[in-house]
């Protein structure tokens, strides 16, 4: 008896690495240019698989990127604040 060949759905890996990256960039976020890095590849990703259709590990990558660039701002300020703040004397 013969099996009948069931095509198994293509899925597209770029919502899976948007989540990857973005999720990565939040730990990164100490480290500068990789946090952006990351986060900057999560946004990008994420948006290429909104348009390839697979909608919710995009979204959550590109969520992820967008707050793990904005968290990166805050630490750069906060460390750009901290060298440049005068010292008591």
């Amino acid at each position: 008896m013969v099996v009948p060949y069931k095509r198994v759905p293509q899925v597209s890996r770029l919502p899976m690495l948007a989540l990857i990256f973005g999720a990565l960039s939040l730990p990164l976020v100490a480290c500068f240019p990789f946090g952006a890095t990351s986060a900057v590849a999560g946004i990008v990703l994420g948006i290429l698989g909104i348009r390839a259709g697979d909608r919710g590990q995009a979204v959550a990558g590109v969520v992820f990127g967008v707050v793990g660039i904005v968290l990166q701002i805050l630490v750069w300020g906060f460390f750009t604040a901290m060298v440049d703040a005068p010292s008591p004397t």
